[in-house]
């Protein structure tokens, strides 16, 4: 049984599988000829093997540096989009209690025109409000965001490139 697994590995040019097992079969001291077969059988396993070390090209493996990632503090970018948004937030903010107290001189406005003018003016302040507000919005979940994910950024750490016979493979390790 221990000759034929060793037989099969040897079908599948898996020569460097194939050698324990004759070597277990001769460790169970089989007749002189079975004996002399597996001893030939290892010959040729250990002479493939010496030609396709010459043969077979050494993987090429490319490392690429390992950084930590900053800490959420050092994103100058990211602080900068928040700092953005709170400022447009805090304009879109005033702009609106603006507005507010402009509809309020209307209702006290002593003549149609001028209660129309405050009207119309307190309408283009709360929409010019709801575009800072949306933009501070905007901002700042665009910084909170890159913040979150540059915790979860993926860095690549190496990648391997070992050619075979029928292509290769090309294996990278990363940390997640």
């Amino acid at each position: 049984m221990l000759y034929a697994i060793g037989q099969l590995h040897v079908k599948l040019e898996q020569c460097d599988q194939a050698i324990p097992f004759y070597e277990r079969f001769l460790s169970m001291n089989p007749d002189l000829a079975a004996a002399g077969d597996a001893t030939e059988a290892i010959e040729v396993c250990k002479t493939r093997l010496a030609r396709s070390a010459k043969l077979a090209p050494a993987p090429v493996i490319v490392l690429a540096p390992h950084r930590e990632p900053s800490p959420w503090y050092g994103d100058k970018l990211g602080i900068g989009l928040v700092a953005g948004g709170t400022v447009l937030g805090l304009m879109g903010f005033l702009i609106y209690r603006s507005a507010r107290a402009e509809l309020d001189d209307a209702e006290a406005a002593t003549s149609y025109t001028r209660h129309v003018e405050l009207v119309e003016g307190a309408r283009g302040k709360r929409t010019y409000a709801m575009v800072f507000g949306a933009g501070a919005l905007a901002l700042t979940g665009v910084g909170v965001a890159r913040f979150v994910m540059q915790r979860r950024r993926t860095e690549l750490h190496g990648v391997a490139v070992v050619p075979g016979r029928d292509g290769g493979l090309v294996t990278w390790t990363a940390r997640f």
